[in-house]
C-alpha cells in the first residue's frame, strides 16, 4: 500500500523488488488503510496474499501527521479488519523522500525470517498458491 501521489520519488518500484506478475499495489491518499482492507479481501479472492507492506513517505501532503505514528495506526487497522486474515504478516516501511531510503518502522512487527533475507521486501507479495477455502 502506497501514496497515490504523482511524484517519482515516492513510487514502491523504485523502492521494492516489485514484480508485476505476483505484486499489486494499492495507491489510496496518502497509503492510508482505512479504505484498503475491502481491496485486501477482494485480491485475496484471486491469488494468496504473502504479506502487506505499508509505505507512508515523509513531507506527504495527503498524511501530515507524524508518519511513523500513520504507520502503527494503519498496521492496527489492517489487523483488526474482518476482510484481512490473522496469518497474513503486515509491515510498515517510512520512505525519506530528501534521502530516498526506505527503513522499516521500528514498531511494527518482525517481517517474517525468509523475507528479512531478501535485499529489499516485495509490496502485495502473493504467493501464487491457492486460496485456501
Amino acid at each position: 500500500m502506497s501514496c497515490n501521489e504523482p511524484d517519482n520519488r515516492v513510487d514502491p518500484s523504485h523502492h521494492f523488488n516489485v514484480n508485476g506478475g505476483t505484486t499489486q499495489v494499492v495507491k489510496t491518499a496518502g497509503g492510508r488503510t482505512e479504505s484498503a482492507a475491502n481491496n485486501l479481501y477482494q485480491i485475496y479472492q484471486s491469488s494468496k496474499i504473502g504479506m502487506v507492506s505499508i509505505v507512508h513517505h515523509t513531507t506527504c501532503p495527503w498524511s501530515p501527521r507524524d508518519v511513523k505514528a500513520n504507520i502503527r495506526s494503519d498496521v492496527q487497522t489492517l489487523k483488526s479488519s474482518p476482510y484481512v486474515r490473522d496469518e497474513i504478516p503486515i509491515i510498515g516501511y517510512v520512505l525519506d523522500t530528501a534521502k530516498g531510503q526506505v527503513q522499516p518502522e521500528s514498531r511494527s512487527p518482525s517481517p517474517p525470517a525468509i523475507i528479512q533475507n531478501l535485499v529489499m521486501p516485495l509490496l502485495w507479495h502473493s504467493t501464487g498458491k491457492s486460496t485456501p477455502k
